[in-house]
């Protein structure tokens, strides 16, 4: 006498209605390439019937952490790709506007200091807050310079063409005090209000900032940060 699972007495069974049952007892079960297995709802001990999508063997949605310089997004639906931006040879993740603080440390100087070169995703303008906690020297200056790197003849950098920015010149009465240098498209040029400096132009995709030291034997000590400004 044929039993079905869990029993079920078959032997009376019409040819359709094993056809029939064989059709229902397939959609509840499935091969785990061992044996067949009763497909039920998800739980800590039972087998779940999923849906997926593959690239190969690469499950879709999975793979690497985000990160700027993708070369292909084959990894994750077509939709996550309108988070990441094409700068012609790869793809970089979309930036809101943002704060990096230590893109100088603090730290007390007497030469000439370069940043690294500042890579720019998608912002039109940065404000460059500059602190200067203590100073030393006669008639010490510092100038802050944003300085664009030449796409010509890159990783050579130019200055800004409005350079030359004193965040402190002469005799300064306290010796804690704030700086900021703002570049963005549309602003109204200011290149003489002393410790404050604005400039209308849109910043590029790479560029540094540059500290320069004036007068006798000058000591400063100061940080720098740099705000993104989409």
């Amino acid at each position: 006498m044929p039993k079905g699972p869990g029993s079920q007495d078959l032997s009376s069974a019409t040819l359709d209605e094993l056809l029939e049952y064989m059709r229902a007892a397939a959609a509840l079960f499935g091969w785990d390439g061992t044996d067949m297995r009763r497909l039920l709802v998800e739980s800590t001990t039972n087998a779940n019937l999923r849906t997926a999508l593959y690239n190969g063997a690469t499950l879709i949605g999975q793979g690497a952490t985000p990160a700027d310089a993708f070369t292909q997004l084959s990894n994750v639906l077509a939709a996550a790709g309108f988070q990441h931006l094409y700068n012609n040879a790869t793809w970089d993740r979309e930036r809101n506007n943002y704060f990096i603080l230590d893109v100088v440390p603090l730290a007390a100087r007497t030469a000439t200091f370069n940043t690294a070169a500042q890579v720019n995703y998608n912002h039109r303008g940065i404000r460059v807050d500059i602190e200067i906690t203590t100073f030393s020297g006669t008639s010490p200056t510092l100038t802050c310079t944003i300085d664009l790197e030449n796409e010509a003849n890159s990783p050579n950098f130019d200055a800004l063409r409005a350079q030359g920015i004193p965040v402190a010149t002469g005799a300064i009465e306290s010796a804690a005090f704030y700086n900021t240098l703002t570049a963005y498209p549309g602003l109204l040029q200011d290149i003489t209000t002393l410790y404050f400096r604005q400039f209308n132009i849109v910043v590029p995709r790479v560029f540094r900032l540059t500290f320069t030291l004036g007068g006798t034997t000058p000591s400063f000590t100061y940080a720098a940060g740099i705000t993104w400004m989409i």
